[in-house]
């Protein structure tokens, strides 16, 4: 019998191939949804490129850890096909087309039978023509996709949205796409949200306080929210506190002394809990052009705190029941903006609905769609 082979009570069930873990949402839906596959019974392997970040050190102690060192084409390849030979998993989740590839070809190499799944968290449309890709990068990319995204047993949408760019430009078949929804809210969370939330606007309150949060940089459009909240601090009382970091905090500096918010707006950076923010806050505001989801709308929602989000392609709309669950304005429109914002700290929204909304987005229910998907269940 080879070395590599292993006995079935050791065989994991399901593989996550990731090139990192990273700091943002996705890692943090990852160790959500890997601590809910073990509490099932499921054995999980986790194989990272790069095992850098703050994550990796939450995860559950079911989950096996194997670093690979590259994600990359011709490095990650034979690595991963080794991983393949010793460990047999039954199904591998990719992140990322070229780990998507990387895997093909692993898989290939190792001459193992494994279901491969690509796991989208964004709109592929946008990733290709909006984002500033060169002309070569993007036809690359498209031949990539051409030549291996049919190779797919499946794929994991966050969103219908992403479930509908790939069917209507990638050609991906309909019963090839499940839509799982991001496991945002878990016990871990509603408990981390029982905390002091560490910022002095909040622990006592004078005036309405609006949080924001994510990453500082264009897509999440900041530097629109500044510019709708001179607007709520002309027509009223209120402070902003944006939780977050990242490259265009000097530009939004700048754009919070021009507007004359210094005394109005607080931008603590990265904090490790954020949710006590959220669940204090009179209001939550996405301000972003894109999505693939929202997680921060979920995770505000949860804490029954009232929701502002931009209509951007995807994931608010959907979240928000088409605006019955907070206010949906254009992307860009400042007046837009301020007036929902002011609108909505004035009206001030029953929490329950919020609540009751987010049931969708457990890591309970995220787990057994994955399970659902991946042919488990």
């Amino acid at each position: 019998m080879p070395l590599f082979r292993r006995r079935s009570q050791d065989v994991p069930h399901i593989c996550f191939f990731l090139a990192r873990l990273g700091s943002g949402g996705i890692g943090k839906m990852r160790i959500h949804l890997t601590r809910a596959l073990v509490r099932r019974g499921y054995r999980v392997d986790l194989v990272l490129g790069d095992l850098s970040g703050p994550y990796v050190g939450q995860l559950d102690k079911g989950v096996r850890v194997h670093p690979v060192h590259s994600s990359h084409g011709l490095l990650g390849i034979p690595l991963f096909a080794t991983y393949l030979r010793r460990r047999r998993p039954r199904a591998v989740v990719c992140e990322k087309l070229r780990v998507n590839v990387v895997a093909h070809r692993a898989r290939r190499l190792a001459g193992v039978s494994c279901r491969i799944y690509a796991s989208v968290h964004g709109l592929l449309t946008h990733k290709l023509y909006h984002e500033g890709l060169d002309r070569h990068k993007v036809r690359k990319k498209e031949r990539l996709i051409q030549r291996w995204y049919g190779e797919n047993d499946g794929f994991l949408a966050v969103s219908k949205g992403i479930a509908v760019d790939l069917h209507e430009n990638f050609q991906v078949p309909g019963h090839k796409i499940h839509v799982v929804h991001n496991p945002v809210v878990t016990r871990e969370v509603m408990d981390l949200a029982r905390h002091e939330a560490n910022h002095p606007w909040l622990k006592d309150k004078t005036v309405p306080v609006v949080v924001s949060a994510g990453r500082l940089d264009k897509q999440k459009g900041f530097d629109t929210l500044l510019e709708a909240f001179a607007g709520v601090v002309r027509n009223g009382n209120g402070r902003l506190i944006i939780l977050g970091e990242g490259p265009q905090r000097p530009e939004l500096e700048l754009l919070i002394d021009r507007l004359g918010l210094r005394e109005s707006v607080s931008m603590p950076g990265f904090v490790d809990n954020p949710y006590p923010f959220m669940r204090h806050a009179d209001a939550f505001v996405l301000s972003s052009r894109w999505e693939g989801f929202g997680n921060v709308l979920v995770e505000a929602m949860a804490f029954g705190t009232p929701v502002v989000s931009t209509d951007c392609p995807v994931g608010p709309r959907e979240i928000l029941e088409d605006g019955r669950l907070g206010r949906l304005v254009p992307v860009d429109d400042v007046p837009a903006m301020t007036e929902a914002i002011l609108e909505t700290l004035r009206s001030k929204p029953s929490p329950e609905p919020l609540i009751r909304a987010t049931g969708r987005y457990t890591d309970e229910q995220a787990a057994q769609g994955y399970l659902k998907a991946l042919g488990f269940e």
